[in-house]
């Protein structure tokens, strides 16, 4: 704008009726918040402060030298008039918020407006200049609080024509000031500069426009309600936001519907999907009823000053929330069933069969069937099959097909029946969908004795077609074969087998190895059953060690490789021949990972697998073999004390704890358990109580030797306590007839209690007594198993308390293993 006058220019009298020219100006109203009510002194300090600010804004020094600058003085502040451009005014109101960052208590409150202005001459006959420009700017200035930047909506809407002005104007919409004059006003603040809260005295405003507005409320019908909500509904743009929201989210459900199955997402994932983009529907109508997208961005929607109170209240906000949750719930109803009946995830559980034999003999039978589904199935590799050991309590203790899903962690059940009348079988069989205890399908079998096996493969390949499981030619091969045309060697091989799993009870186990004779030498080629054979031998070489055992073991297990190679079963047999027997732990490991492969859901593989990369150091990968041995076997406590031992061995005591705990939760009265705990507190910090309680827990077991771990455990608490005549007085009571199923070397370990705390009560003649006859009790054993590293061990034990101990002893006892444990020792 060419400027026509200045305000320090001087006019003689004859031109003071000079023409004047409406001009279009920019104008900056300045404020000094509270400034009536400061002294003088403090008065002029802060003028003098605001003018050294003003003066030093970039905006100021570049439109004073080209003079397109006019400065007012107003008693309180100042008024800049700009003739330059309409960003002028709004920089240098932003340069000033800068610089007060250093002048604290300079507190500021800054008006902009652009309009027209004219020239006039003052009293003291100088020019000046006037106009609605200058007012509208004071006005919108006193409309604020301190570090506020307020400028009218027509400056808003030029500088809102350029993307760098655009972040930083928010509109506060109308007020109406002096004179009835209504402004519609922008706030302008950065993230730094201005001051973002709405002014006080707008609150205020549309504070009494709103009580003015509810004054009729009553007046108002509910119908006039509901319509005035439906359109501030339609105003805010719900109604687009909810149907865009329920078309793309359809489309996200088809097309997961399809994706998630062909990439083997689990059942859940799909579910959880659902779940969330249904949440997701009352917080989209939320958002959209709060905010709106413009061309400035996205902004809150402001309610319409002039609307009724019910407009703009929480009531509707809450209506819509409720209206949200309502049609959410109904289309959960709707959509989640079909949704878990999608598929189903391929894990399963084969549960104990019923026995509806007239005999009840012949639940053996019923057993042996679960058992060989449950084996076929276990060769699958694309499967998930929970152990035999985790469901069999489901026969004591019946529970719902849904519980029993949750607490195997499996998506199917398969439920049956077994009738044997004679050399005729019928076999009763369901699929039941675990999540939502539906039939998925359902067979019945009735056949003679010898197609037993046609219907297991049926049925396996059946099981696997459903969950969708993938099966490899050699998979469907090993389901096909059949173990024996013999029908009365397969009836003494499930028998057997069933007996074998009685791991505490040596008559069953004796028994067992009688029915496994029988069926070998009613069917010489009998891979499966001869492979048995040789895994009960190792075990009991493990636990009652004689040279009979060992060879039987190695020899029957490679006789069942030699009938048949492939045959998963026979290389986990000389897996544990090696392991038990000859201490070979790394041709055992060579063998258990044939057996992996070839039984990809049997437990035992992985917890051999653990306990022999345990003793070669391999931590984590014997914790994950274990782990793995675990989730395949979820109500089986064994796994979790094996991984507990990992976990004490490395010295994580929390996870240690937490799985014994786990563990204690299955099998909450096993002394073995309690046994572990106990020396987990004491390993950890000495805390005998938790030992106190193990014995406790033992006095409550069926153990036939129940009475010998009472007096050995209470002796060695005395011991650690160094009660030593008491924990003295408790080592010879213990009698010297072994218990039926202990073992043998427990007086060995008699003899070294009584040494051990008559030593500690200065009798060192007694104490070489009792070492000298543990020892000799130790030889005498040894002399039967000469090749056993625990009889070794103790052997050397004994020699080395005593005085004057032949410590040659000790290097005869490093054989290859670290410590005998097993990955499958006896259950107390």
């Amino acid at each position: 704008m060419e400027r026509f006058v200045m305000a320090s220019t001087a006019h003689t009298s004859s031109e003071t009726t000079a023409r004047r020219h409406v001009e279009i100006a920019h104008v900056l109203f300045i404020d000094i918040v509270g400034y009536s009510k400061l002294l003088i002194d403090e008065q002029q300090q802060l003028q003098e402060q605001l003018n050294h600010v003003v003066r030093n804004t970039d905006q100021f020094h570049s439109a004073e030298a080209d003079g397109k600058l006019t400065r007012l003085p107003t008693g309180d502040g100042m008024a800049l008039v700009f003739s330059t451009t309409p960003e002028a005014p709004v920089e240098c109101a932003l340069e000033i918020s800068q610089a007060l960052l250093n002048y604290p208590d300079l507190k500021l409150r800054m008006g902009v407006h652009s309009g027209p202005v004219s020239s006039t001459t003052d009293v003291n006959d100088r020019s000046n200049i006037a106009g609605a420009a200058i007012n509208i700017a004071e006005r919108i200035m006193s409309c604020g609080d301190a570090g506020h930047i307020l400028i009218s909506k027509r400056l808003a809407e030029d500088l809102g024509q350029y993307a760098e002005w655009q972040p930083y104007l928010h509109d506060l919409g109308e007020v109406e000031v002096k004179h009835g004059v209504t402004l519609a006003i922008v706030n302008v603040y950065t993230d730094k500069l201005g001051n973002p809260e709405v002014p006080e005295k707008i609150k205020d405003a549309k504070l009494e426009t709103i009580s003015a507005s509810e004054k009729p409320v009553k007046e108002h019908s509910g119908s006039s309600r509901t319509s005035g909500f439906f359109e501030e509904v339609k105003r805010r743009k719900v109604y687009r936001v909810a149907v865009a929201y329920v078309i793309v989210a359809g489309g996200i459900i088809q097309i997961a519907s399809a994706i998630f199955p062909a990439w083997e997402l689990p059942n859940w994932s799909q579910r959880l999907l659902i779940v969330l983009l249904l949440a997701g529907f009352p917080i989209g109508l939320i958002l959209a009823w709060a905010f709106d997208v413009t061309p400035q961005g996205v902004r809150v929607t402001e309610p319409l000053p002039s609307a009724p109170a019910y407009h703009r209240g929480r009531r509707n906000l809450f209506i819509l929330l409720g209206i949200g949750l309502l049609l959410s719930a109904i289309a959960g109803l709707f959509i989640l069933p079909r949704a878990s009946a999608r598929k189903l995830d391929k894990s399963i559980a084969v549960l104990p069969f019923e026995n509806l034999s007239a005999d009840k003999e012949n639940a053996y039978f019923a057993d042996g069937i679960q058992d060989d589904i449950l084996t076929n199935l276990a060769k699958i590799g694309d499967l998930k099959v929970i152990s035999r050991t985790s469901v069999m309590g489901y026969r004591e203790k019946p529970a719902s097909v849904r519980d029993i899903g949750k607490a195997l962690g499996v998506s199917a059940v398969l439920e049956g029946s077994v009738r044997r009348s004679g050399n005729r079988v019928r076999i009763n069989v369901q699929l039941i969908n675990a999540a939502n205890d539906e039939h998925v399908w359902a067979e019945d079998y009735d056949r003679d004795l010898t197609d037993v096996f046609v219907i297991q493969s049926d049925l396996a390949q059946k099981i696997a077609e459903e969950l969708q499981a993938k099966l490899s030619p050699t998979e469907k091969a090993q389901l096909t074969r059949k173990p024996t045309e013999n029908g009365e060697a397969y009836l003494a091989f499930v028998q057997a087998y069933t007996l074998q799993n009685s791991v505490e009870d040596v008559q069953k186990l004796k028994q067992s190895e009688q029915l496994y004779a029988r069926a070998i030498e009613l069917d010489p080629n009998f891979a499966l059953a001869i492979a048995r054979y040789a895994q009960l031998e190792s075990w009991m070489f493990h636990s009652w060690p004689t040279p009979e055992a060992r060879d039987n073991a190695r020899g029957l297990a490679k006789r069942a490789i030699e009938l048949q190679p492939d045959l998963p079963e026979a290389h986990l047999a000389l897996g544990f021949s090696y392991y038990y027997c000859d201490l070979n732990y790394q041709a055992a490991l060579g063998q258990f990972e044939i057996a992996r492969q070839g039984l990809p859901n049997q437990m035992e593989p992985y917890l051999a697998l653990g306990a022999i990369k345990r003793r070669q150091g391999r931590w984590a990968e014997s914790t994950a073999d274990l782990k793995k041995a675990a989730s395949l076997s979820p109500k089986d406590s064994w796994p979790l004390q094996n991984l507990a031992f990992n976990y004490a061995m490395v010295r994580d005591f929390k996870r240690a704890n937490e799985t014994v705990d786990h563990a204690l939760s299955i099998s909450p009265n096993s002394f073995a358990l309690w046994e572990r705990k106990a020396k987990l507190a004491i390993l950890e910090r000495g805390d005998l109580s938790v030992a106190q309680k193990a014995l406790e827990k033992l006095e409550l077991s069926d153990l036939p030797e129940k009475k010998l771990y009472l007096a050995t455990g209470r002796g060695q608490i005395l011991l650690e306590q160094r009660k030593y005549a008491e924990a003295l007085q408790a080592a010879e009571k213990i009698s010297d007839e072994v218990p039926e199923g202990a073992k043998p070397d427990f007086l060995i370990g008699k003899q070294i209690l009584i040494g051990s705390a008559r030593k500690g009560l200065g009798d060192e003649s007694g104490a070489r007594q009792a070492f000298a006859k543990a020892a000799e009790n130790a030889q005498a054993l040894l002399n039967t198993v000469p090749d056993d590293a625990s009889q070794r061990a103790q052997f050397a034990m004994a020699l080395a308390w005593k005085q004057n101990a032949q410590w040659t002893c000790c290097q005869k006892a490093k054989m290859p293993s670290k410590g005998r444990t097993s990955p499958r020792t006896r259950r107390r």
